[in-house]
C-alpha cells in the first residue's frame, strides 16, 4: 500500500507543481488564489493516478484498487472545493451579461456530475464486491460511463482556450487539453485492463465451477 500511496503523492505533487506554475508564477493569479490552484491540482491528479492505474505494468504488484481509492477521495475533495469556489471570481466567465450560465458551462457542471456519481457507483461497487468477486461486465459499463462523462467534463470545461497558445500562461497548454489527452490515451489501457479482468473473472467462475 506504501508504494501506490507514494504513487498518488508524486502525482499529485508534480501536478500541482504544474498548476502553481502556470496560475501563479507565469498567470494572472497569486498566492491568495492557493484553493483555485489546489482544486485545478486535484483535479488534474485524478486524470493522472488513473492513466498510471491502467498501465500495464507490474499488474500484479500494483494495487490498482488503492489507486482507484485514492482518485476517488481527490475526485470527492475538489467536487467540495468546486461548490466552495463556485461562488467566487473563478467562474463569472461562464456567466452570461444578464446571469445566466453559457451552454457549454452547464454541460461541464452535468457531465462533472455524472462522473462524480459514476465514480461513486463504481467504488460502492467494488467495496461491495471486493472479496467474492467484480463482474467485469457491470465493472466495464460502469467505467464506460465514467470515463465519457469526464471527457465531457474536460472538453466543455476548457476547449475554447486549446486553439489558442497567445493565451496560456507561460506557453504551458491548458491543463484541460493535458487532461483530455491523457483520456484519449486512456482508451487503449482501459480495453486491456477491462479485458484482463474479464479474464481473470472468467478463471475464477471456471474454478468454482469446477471444485462444485
Amino acid at each position: 500500500m506504501k508504494k501506490e500511496i507514494l504513487i498518488a503523492t508524486g502525482v499529485f505533487l508534480i501536478f500541482f507543481f504544474y498548476a502553481w506554475l502556470r496560475y501563479i508564477s507565469f498567470g494572472p493569479f497569486s498566492t491568495t488564489d492557493f484553493l483555485f490552484v489546489l482544486n485545478k491540482s486535484f483535479a488534474f491528479a485524478v486524470i493522472g493516478i488513473m492513466f498510471t492505474a491502467y498501465l500495464p505494468v507490474a499488474y500484479r504488484k500494483l494495487r490498482r484498487d488503492i489507486l482507484g481509492y485514492a482518485a476517488f477521495y481527490f475526485t470527492l475533495i475538489h467536487f467540495i472545493l468546486s461548490l466552495i469556489l463556485l461562488p467566487g471570481k473563478y467562474y463569472h466567465h461562464y456567466h452570461k451579461p444578464d446571469g445566466r450560465l453559457y451552454f457549454d458551462f452547464k454541460m461541464a457542471v452535468t457531465t462533472g456530475i455524472v462522473a462524480f456519481f459514476s465514480l461513486l457507483v463504481i467504488y460502492s461497487y467494488f467495496k461491495l464486491k471486493k472479496k467474492s468477486g467484480v463482474n467485469p461486465k457491470i465493472f466495464g459499463c460502469l467505467t464506460c460511463t465514467y470515463y465519457l462523462a469526464l471527457l465531457g467534463h474536460v472538453y466543455f470545461l476548457g476547449y475554447e482556450n486549446w486553439a489558442q497558445p497567445e493565451k496560456w500562461h507561460g506557453g504551458m497548454p491548458p491543463i484541460t487539453l493535458i487532461s483530455f489527452i491523457f483520456l484519449l490515451l486512456f482508451i487503449p489501457l482501459g480495453l486491456y485492463f477491462i479485458k484482463f479482468t474479464r479474464r481473470d473473472y472468467l478463471t475464477r467462475e471456471a474454478a468454482k465451477t469446477h471444485t462444485e
